[in-house]
């Protein structure tokens, strides 16, 4: 069984590969979809590109236009967002506002304050009502307390995906 992470599953993969062994990921990077390349690697979880598409068929369906994207500026959340902004488009929904919380702030609070004024100048005054995040347990807990905060959880015109 491989690792969650896409860069070690990459190695992992390749090996498998080269000895005839079979193995299994829960990785969502596109790049494991070559088969020739990952012949011996079975995926249990879609890659970045055919959930985003899945995300932008769902979109499609409710009705909802326009998304705004959050995310982290780590491999993994990078990736799946550039796939939502590419897969998102085909359904005809349209990204209307994006930003990224860095890994570099020297404190929670400059952070805080960072995620705070983004929700308000990106997504609020753009008028954007659905959300795509993409970021791991610390920083989607800032993202969702402040905008918790801002009114923006609890009110049915939102939507957090």
């Amino acid at each position: 069984i491989g690792a969650l992470n896409s860069g070690v599953t990459n190695v992992f993969g390749h090996y498998i590969h080269h000895i005839g062994y079979p193995g299994v990921t829960l990785s969502s990077s596109p790049t494991l979809s070559n088969k020739n390349a990952y012949s011996s690697l079975v995926r249990i979880f879609p890659s970045d590109d055919k959930w985003a598409g899945y995300l932008g068929l769902l979109a499609q369906k409710i009705g909802w236009s326009r998304i705004g994207l959050i995310s982290t500026d780590d491999d993994f959340s990078s990736n799946q967002i550039k796939a939502v902004r590419v897969e998102a488009p085909k359904f005809g929904v349209d990204v209307v506002g994006e930003f990224v919380v860095s890994s570099s702030f020297d404190s929670v609070e400059s952070k805080r304050s960072y995620v705070r004024n983004q929700l308000i100048e990106t997504m609020q005054q753009n008028k954007i009502y659905v959300f795509v995040i993409s970021a791991f347990f610390e920083d989607a807990r800032v993202i969702f307390e402040e905008a918790h905060k801002l009114g923006m959880i609890a009110d049915e015109n939102y939507s957090w995906l």
